[in-house]
């Protein structure tokens, strides 16, 4: 089973690391193009590309600048500590035993605009790129024609490996587009996590990025290794709803 999530715009770099080990990423030197092709943009032009402020466009100019393939301990975090979006706040990785932090690795795959496919101690510098970046690199038109070949074989590869071959899409629509699934011959379950208001549910999407950092540590923690365990997923008051469910989409509601 892999499970893959998006990244975080929100970064922290200076939290305590609740340990020492990390992992280099496997696709540096495209990361290393990709930087190389946004430092020669201007503080302007990248508040244009990104459609950012000026001073998030300022912060990247001088990320830009700084960052270098050599990614070690001291210039670098590992991409489950450095992100701190909803998702991972949820999944509160640095607080979990040992053996589930580790177990983290083998499970989640993070889709990366910059760094194209993280494992969560792979070792990242800061950055901000989203995978929507209308940035053009190596003839390719965008980020999407840049990466989904090259992460679409990657992952198929890993799960084929996998004593039970699943894809658990935890990711956003905008980082899971990225993935050719149909091209990963194996199958991909996508949990929707709704709020109940009357009769009625609806995707709130702050509760729903908690929802898959919560789900996250459920499968790692628990070990699921079939897609039919995840059923049993219960945190935050959520229970799987098989009136709203389909083969492929999983829906979790709450009242």
């Amino acid at each position: 089973m892999k499970i893959i999530l998006s990244p975080a715009k929100r970064l922290n770099f200076s939290a305590p690391q609740p340990y020492e080990d990390y992992s280099n990423p496997l696709f540096l030197t495209h990361a290393s193009e990709i930087i190389s092709q946004l430092r020669n943009y201007s503080v302007n032009e990248l508040k244009t590309l990104m459609n950012i402020s000026p001073a998030l466009a300022q912060q990247n100019f001088e990320r830009h600048r700084i960052w270098t393939k050599t990614h070690t301990p001291q210039n670098s975090r590992p991409a489950i500590l450095a992100y701190r979006g909803a998702v991972y706040e949820a999944m509160k990785a640095y607080e979990m035993q040992k053996k589930h932090y580790f177990r983290l690795q083998d499970f989640v795959r993070i889709i990366s605009g910059a760094y194209g496919l993280l494992r969560p101690l792979d070792l990242i510098q800061p950055y901000r790129l989203e995978m929507k970046t209308p940035l053009k690199v190596a003839g390719a038109k965008n980020l999407y024609a840049y990466w989904k070949t090259l992460l679409t074989d990657t992952l198929k590869t890993e799960l084929k490996a996998d004593t039970t071959p699943v894809l658990i899409n935890l990711a956003s629509q905008e980082y899971a587009k990225a993935i050719d699934f149909k091209a990963l011959e194996t199958p991909v379950i996508t949990p929707v996590f709704k709020e109940g208001k009357g009769n009625r549910y609806s995707v709130v999407a702050i509760y729903a990025k908690q929802a898959r950092g919560l789900m996250t540590r459920f499968i790692v923690e628990n070990n699921l290794q079939h897609q039919e365990d995840i059923k049993a997923f219960d945190e935050a008051g959520y229970y799987f709803n098989s009136n709203l469910s389909s083969e492929t989409e999983y829906v979790f509601t709450r009242n």
